[in-house]
């Protein structure tokens, strides 16, 4: 990704054959030693990403619903290790196809929901790839408030 070669060497030595551990307020876990034993996910830019994290939100990446229910009945493993529960209620699943053949009979995965869209981060994640979706509602958020401003403006010349 144009990442000169000497950091990525840097950084890969830096972390192999490393320990990490998870603090929560004042309380640390055992030590661990992390690894990347998973093969599945999406290919962005030449690498595989099965995850993104931020926060305490997670996108899991799969290429079909069985390694999607396997990545996470395995990230839900390593989270009861930390104490740690995925809410099933919460989490939900988005068959991702630009073709917008979206499987629309698949309503559920690993328990959990199947749905065209959601927000994530503020933003409005839509199972085409699109944005049209987005932008409206970004656009009725804009004309809501300007709205709402008008009328302030008009309540204070009575």
């Amino acid at each position: 990704m144009g990442t000169p070669q000497h950091l990525v060497h840097l950084l890969r030595r830096l972390y192999e054959d490393g320990t990490a551990l998870v603090r929560t307020d004042d309380v640390l876990s055992k030590d661990f030693h992390p690894s990347a034993d998973w093969t599945d996910g999406v290919s962005i830019g030449g690498y595989k990403i099965s995850n993104l994290r931020y926060a305490d939100d997670t996108t899991l990446f799969a290429t079909s619903a069985r390694h999607m229910d396997e990545l996470l009945l395995k990230m839900e493993r390593v989270s009861l290790e930390f104490g740690l529960k995925i809410n099933h209620n919460k989490t939900k699943m988005m068959i991702a196809d630009r073709a917008n053949n979206n499987s629309p009979e698949v309503t559920q995965i690993a328990n959990c929901e199947v749905v065209q869209s959601y927000i994530y981060l503020g933003a409005l994640i839509s199972n085409n790839g699109g944005c049209v979706e987005e932008v409206k509602r970004r656009m009725a958020i804009a004309r809501t408030a300007m709205e709402s401003m008008e009328k302030q403006e008009h309540n204070k010349s009575y």
